[in-house]
């Protein structure tokens, strides 16, 4: 996963607000980026494993050494597909999720893979690379709203407005996501269902 400096958002996101301090910025930016990644779970990471057993406990990402690769630091914010080979494994069956980035496995499996929705951490100062490319403006209407509503001044007007653009932005993001990966589709049998039905 390629990173950027959480400072490639700032030019963007000074268009966006005044009077700022440099450190506010950075701070709201990382905090937005957080929150869009969790609520539209644009950013995810795939692993696989050779084998696991019965009695194993995995750290998807944690584990990984994705932190280890790159400037930045990721964490799980929700492991959305387990397999073995091509099977889906069921979670309270084939595994129990013990947190929001371990899953402790009840038999022995070959060729697992994961797929995690991830966010960055709080603190990082750098944050991968497709935000900034691809959704910039979105996550500097977060960092905007954060800080325009600590403002007295005129910028305090401009907060719904940021809001209501990051939302939205979340919501593309969001659409985008489940329809380049289907195992995020929270219903895609009841749709698939629907649409045979009419």
């Amino acid at each position: 996963m390629q990173m950027v400096p959480v400072s490639d958002f700032l030019p963007t996101l000074r268009s966006m607000v005044s009077n700022a301090i440099t450190m506010d910025m950075k701070t709201a930016v990382v905090q937005s980026a957080v929150k869009f990644c969790r609520e539209s779970k644009v950013l995810t990471h795939e692993r696989s494993i050779e084998t696991v057993y019965a009695g194993m406990t995995v750290k998807v990402v944690d584990s990984s050494g994705v932190n280890r690769r790159t400037p930045g630091a990721i964490k799980s914010s929700e492991i959305v597909s387990v397999k073995a080979g091509d099977d889906d494994l069921d979670s309270g069956t084939d595994y129990a999720m013990t947190g929001l980035d371990s899953i402790k496995f009840n038999d022995d499996f070959n060729d697992v893979e994961f797929i995690a929705v991830v966010e960055p951490q709080s603190g990082t100062q750098h944050l991968p690379q497709i935000l900034l490319t691809d959704w910039c403006d979105v996550i500097c209407h977060g960092a905007a709203s954060i800080l325009d509503s600590k403002s007295s001044g005129p910028e305090l007007q401009m907060t719904s407005f940021h809001e209501r653009e990051f939302t939205e932005g979340i919501r593309r993001a969001y659409r985008w996501r489940i329809d380049s990966l289907p195992e995020l589709n929270p219903t895609p049998a009841r749709r698939k269902a629907q649409r045979t039905f009419f």
